[in-house]
């Protein structure tokens, strides 16, 4: 996770601290355990990955899949997950178990890569140029250019490039935070860090 994404995480945590020390990281890894660890002093952190078991200062890590969590309901005061939606092929899955685990008044800290309302001007000309090429040009080499995959990861900039872990399927926006992925909580708040857009949230159980 790039220190941006992090300090933006520690400081929603700061901001809308977990009522309790339960906390439950999806799609945990040694490094981003270690991380949120530093603002939750004193939690009893358990991380689930689908890949991996580890057991570090503070933490254990076990294999689960974050679709079907074995934990009792109304059993964390705070799930986190970063960079873990995008790659759960039923996420929407995850979201229902985030929810089911969290107690009354616990807080779901989620990000994953997105888009933002506002892109860059190098990212505004290469749609321009795309348009023109593509729908404006009688030259077919032109219009290739256009259709290109260079061209194409240029207008795209403003989004996280997709990487497999193993596979990459969804982006989110602002918007998507808001309305779906914390439907049925109390929205804290929804913003943006980095480059390329990171959209990170936090809301309340009710």
């Amino acid at each position: 996770m790039h220190p941006v994404v992090m300090a933006k995480f520690q400081e929603l945590i700061a901001r809308y601290s977990p009522p309790g020390p339960d906390v439950l990281e999806l799609g945990a890894v040694p490094a981003t355990a270690e991380g949120f660890l530093e603002g939750l002093a004193g939690s009893n952190y358990t991380g689930v990955n689908m890949m991996l078991e580890h057991e570090g200062l503070g933490y254990s890590i076990v294999k689960a899949n974050a679709n079907s969590l074995s934990f009792s309901d109304e059993s964390f005061d705070a799930v986190i997950c970063n960079a873990m939606f995008e790659h759960d092929g039923h996420f929407w899955k995850s979201i229902a178990e985030a929810r089911r685990v969290l107690r009354p008044g616990g807080i779901a800290y989620f990000g994953t890569p997105g888009f933002a309302e506002r892109v860059g001007p190098a990212v505004r000309f290469a749609t321009r140029v795309e348009a023109k090429l593509v729908h404006g040009s009688s030259n077919e080499s032109l219009r290739r250019l256009g259709r290109s995959t260079t061209l194409g990861r240029m207008v795209s900039a403003a989004t996280l490039p997709f990487h497999g872990a193993p596979s990459d399927y969804y982006r989110f926006s602002p918007a998507a935070h808001r309305d779906i992925l914390l439907e049925g909580f109390e929205v804290l708040e929804v913003t943006t860090a980095h480059r390329p857009v990171r959209v990170i949230s936090a809301g309340r159980k009710l």
